[in-house]
């Protein structure tokens, strides 16, 4: 029904009204003085009527309005009586309400018009007015304000579209029974209904709380509304086709007047916010896993451990479920560690070079997460035909170089979340550095391992916090009694190199420390807990952060220089030898050429004598002078300076040999035992320095047993290796005779052993021993390029090994060949001239006499340069060179030796010292043509070797 329709219907109402009124009124007694006419309505009918009642003439005069007119326009009724509309309205509202009239007084017609009138919103009904012929004779008009109803209605209109395009649902629901009376478009839209299929439906159609039955809630309801007027809160509706929808829901109660009691409810689709509340819940609870991924793997100690860390995290934060881990060696991307890749996959995969172009792409682009399938479909192909739809490869970095990369894959189709990528690049990125750390740290200590140096890292307070293997190994203790042990710690009981304590606030490390400077090449001195004390050499840097001054940290490097020590000390010790044995050398030298000119001079003096007491008393001047003579050999042989016969040796027979004498020296009460082996190598050797070396030792054994015990002397054929053979001086490896000498003696102690070679070092009373036996046998078996070693124990005896190199089937030297019966005339068939070469003036000139009276023609020289004139002028007549070998001069006995037999090959030449054996050569003659004679020499020995070269020369 339109709003003209309802006022029509008003209008018709107070028209009914009007007429019973008059009715009414007609039926009463007409009064005393009627003043009415058939133009005039009632005056009862007029004042009562709501509307606005009128009316005028043909002239557009009023000839009646009503109280509610009057009042309309400001006035009485009577003051309108006669006036027009252009007395009370504006000349053009005027204007046009005159031409309306005219129209309907034209036409006879009723309008209805609805118009506004200053400012008032009307509606009239205007119809013709006629006399009783029926002829209009003016126009009569009800008007009624509807400006409130107007008002109204627009209201309604405005609500009614408002409920329409409301993004809320709104629906009315009877109390009664629960039915939906009314919705809005929204609300049967969300719920998937049209609003025919809603209407009339009970609400638990919809209601799909899963907590409580619609009646419970329905009750909830109630409660709230009777208690507070309103309910609010969130609900759960069910849409038709069977999905649910979160709702914010308000109701409250009112009374309708068609519907009755009913609830209004107003629900607002909160799906949105729910779904974007569940996505911030899983965002909050992805950045929190992705926070204690980033803590855990920032922790861990091992970088496996933290690749594993990494690999499954990844797989968690991507939301997929194959992952692997690369990392680059050398030029090449080596697959670590995988979940959920085929078997058979892996070997294809697991080795990729640098120039696959995805590594490539992944070491240009290192802060990108690149997409195989997508970047690469050519090598996404092998993926694919492993069931492996997505490849996704995020690299893994430090100091904005890539180090490797991890993969995250899926099986599925569905489109990757970017967001939960993006977690995995900000986790790979996070740890990448701390990775690279660890792996550095792994390679540290793997160097830090293999070093032989001893590496600790002290605190600034002092206290070690890291340490290597060969720290623990030099130092004697281990890593966790090492770890928080500071240098001021006096159990280590420092000391430096002149014997000064070293205080732990002057150890290096704590100077560096300190002065926040380098300190270096500092040599201590440390106890073991085993109770020994080595010597290290330490350097110590002080460490710093970024950007500090003040050391946080300082590293020390150590090395045992233990065994340099003792090395350097021998070198000492060898230096004092060597000086030593130069005195003595040059002592015996003197010596030497002494006793070889008394000895001759005996022998000539002998020669002379006839007396038989004079002949003893010359023979026990000769054996004292030969007494003598061992004794400088002795010295000689300490120096290594003699001159030695080495040849060929039998050393089981000649020890055999001497085991009577031997017997006699130690005693009775030391029993003697010794088994010669069979099928011995022969030695080669000195059998006069041999068979010395031997009596001191046994000499030596038999005072370490002064209440008696047994010597056993061994022989046994050993092989010698390098590591053996390097510790003895001029020895090379390969077969040996060892010679022991064991005794069931004393023993020695660590100090007497570490001294045992030193020269007139004894632990003998005064006056019973030199202090030389042991260093001669050194000196001696040096010269061999031999060996010693003693193995000794306090209580326990000592046993002295000493090794001759094996003779090879080298046959003796000729000129050592046993002499023949001792003679010292020449026979008449060897007459020769000797060129006699000596620069000593009495041992020249006696040993001129004692060649003369042997039958020899003697040519003297005092050095070589001045035989080498007499060669020259005499060298068809010479037959033998007889020289010294140390010469005053330039020129040396060898060199002249060298040079006469270039000239005359089948010329001999005897070369006599006691001394300089860096000139002879120990193992056999550089030339055949040279003999060497060691002085002093036997006069008849002299004789013998002259004779035997001259039978020698080439005829």
């Amino acid at each position: 029904m339109s709003p003209h329709e309802n006022i029509l219907d008003e209008l018709r109402r107070e028209n009914a009204e009007l007429r019973a009124r008059l009715e009414a009124a007609q039926s009463m007694p007409p009064p005393e003085s009627p003043d009415s006419t058939d133009t005039v309505l009632p005056e009862i009918i007029l004042n009562s009527a709501p509307s606005l009642i009128f009316a005028t003439d043909r002239h557009h005069r009023y000839i009646a309005a009503n109280q509610a007119f009057a009042r309309y326009l400001g006035r009485n009724p009577e003051e309108l009586i006669g006036k027009t509309h252009r007395d009370f309205f504006p000349p053009a509202l005027a204007e046009r309400f005159e031409k309306v009239n005219e129209t309907i007084m034209a036409s006879g017609e009723c309008q209805h018009i609805e118009e506004t009138v200053i400012g008032t919103r009307m509606f009239s009904i205007k119809f013709p007015l006629r006399d009783s012929g029926g002829n209009v004779s003016g126009i009569g008009g009800l008007v009624t304000d509807i400006s409130d109803r107007k008002r109204a209605e627009e209201t309604n209109r405005l609500q009614a579209q408002m409920l329409a395009h409301m993004h809320d649902g709104v629906a009315l629901i009877r109390v009664d029974d629960g039915s939906i009376a009314y919705c809005n478009p929204r609300f049967h839209q969300m719920l998937g209904y049209s609003r025919e299929e809603l209407l009339g439906k009970h609400i638990s159609t919809i209601n799909a709380t899963h907590s409580k039955s619609p009646e419970e809630v329905a009750s909830d309801i109630m409660s709230e509304l009777h208690l507070h007027g309103w309910w609010s809160g969130e609900v759960l509706n069910r849409r038709k086709d069977g999905s649910f929808l979160w709702c914010q829901a308000s109701v409250s109660h009112f009374e309708h007047s068609v519907l009755g009691r009913v609830w209004i409810s107003v629900q607002m689709d909160i799906s949105a916010r729910k779904e974007a509340e569940a996505a911030s819940a899983r965002l909050e609870q992805s950045a929190e896993f992705l926070r204690q991924s980033i803590v855990l793997i920032s922790g861990s100690t091992d970088p496996d451990a933290a690749f594993v860390q990494l690999l499954h995290r990844g797989i968690g934060l991507s939301e997929m479920e194959i992952g692997a881990v690369y990392l680059f060696e050398g030029q090449v991307a080596v697959l670590r560690h995988q979940v959920g890749l085929d078997p058979t996959f892996i070997p294809l995969v697991e080795r990729r070079p640098f120039d696959t172009p995805y590594v490539a792409a992944i070491i240009q682009r290192p802060t990108e997460i690149i997409d195989l399938a997508t970047a690469f479909p050519e090598h996404h192909k092998i993926s694919e035909g492993f069931g492996l739809r997505q490849v996704w490869c995020i690299p893994l970095k430090a100091d904005d170089q890539a180090f490797g990369f991890l993969i995250v894959a899926s099986r599925s189709n569905a489109a990757a979340n970017p967001v939960a990528l993006n977690r995995v690049r900000i986790l790979a990125l996070e740890t990448g550095a701390t990775i690279a750390r660890l792996q550095t740290e792994r390679r540290h200590r793997a160097i830090l391992a293999t070093m032989a140096n001893g590496i600790v890292v002290q605190s600034r307070d002092g206290a070690i916090i890291d340490c290597n293997a060969a720290a623990e190994a030099i130092l004697g203790l281990t890593r966790d009694q090492l770890l928080g042990r500071t240098s001021l710690d006096p159990r280590w009981g420092t000391f430096y190199e002149d014997g000064r304590p070293c205080l732990g606030e002057d150890h290096p490390s704590m100077v560096s420390l300190r002065t926040s400077q380098p300190c270096a090449d500092v040599v201590l001195s440390i106890a073991i807990p085993d109770g020994t004390r080595k010597w290290i050499s330490v350097n110590a840097r002080p460490m710093f952060q970024p950007g500090q001054s003040q050391p946080y940290a300082a590293v020390s490097s150590f090395a045992d220089i233990t065994a340099r020590k003792h090395l350097e000390d021998r070198l000492r010790q060898a230096q004092r030898v060597e000086s030593l044995g130069r005195l003595a050398g040059g002592m015996a030298h003197e010596f030497n050429n002494l006793l070889a000119g008394i000895m001759l001079n005996l022998e000539l003096a002998k020669s002379e004598c006839s007396d038989l007491g004079s002949t003893t008393s010359l023979e026990e001047i000769m054996g004292l002078s030969k007494r003598a003579a061992r004794l400088i050999r002795q010295l000689l042989a300490f120096s290594r300076q003699s001159t030695l016969e080495i040849q060929p040796f039998d050393l089981a027979s000649n020890i055999a040999e001497e085991c009577n004498m031997i017997s006699r020296l130690v005693g009775e009460r030391v029993v003697l035992q010794f088994a010669p082996p069979s099928d011995l190598p022969l030695v080669m050797a000195d059998a006069l320095s041999i068979k010395q070396v031997l009596l001191n030792l046994c000499l030596n054994a038999r005072d370490a047993m002064p209440n008696g015990g047994r010597l056993l002397i061994d022989l046994a054929a050993v092989e010698v290796d390098a590591r053996r053979s390097d510790s003895w001086e001029g020895a090379t490896p390969g077969p040996f005779v060892c010679l022991s000498v064991t005794d069931t003696g004393m023993g020695m102690e660590e100090h007497v052993l570490k001294r045992l070679f030193e020269p007139f070092f004894t632990t003998k009373g005064v006056g019973r021993g030199t202090g030389l036996g042991l260093a001669t046998v050194r000196g001696i078996i040096s010269q061999h390029r031999g060996g010693v070693e003693v193995d000794t124990r306090p209580g326990h005896g000592s046993t002295f090994r000493v090794f001759l190199p094996v003779a090879n089937n080298l046959a003796p030297d000729p000129s050592s060949r046993p002499s023949p019966a001792l003679q010292c005339r020449a026979p008449a068939d060897l007459k020769a001239t000797i060129l006699l070469v000596e620069d000593e003036s009495s041992l020249r000139r006696v040993t001129r006499a004692f060649l003369t009276r042997a039958g020899f023609v003697v040519l003297e020289a005092t050095s070589a340069d001045e035989a080498w004139a007499l060669w020259q002028k005499h060298q068809s007549e010479i037959d033998l060179i007889y020289t010294d070998l140390v010469m005053p001069g330039e020129m040396s006995g060898r060199q002249l030796a060298e040079l006469t037999v270039a000239i005359r090959p089948n010329l001999r030449v005897i070369i006599t010292s006691g001394y300089s054996s860096e000139l002879v050569d120990q193992g056999a003659s550089p030339n055949p043509s040279f003999v060497h004679l060691p002085k002093p020499c036997p006069p008849d020995k002299v004789v013998g070797t002259i004779l035997d070269c001259l039978r020698a020369r080439p005829s």
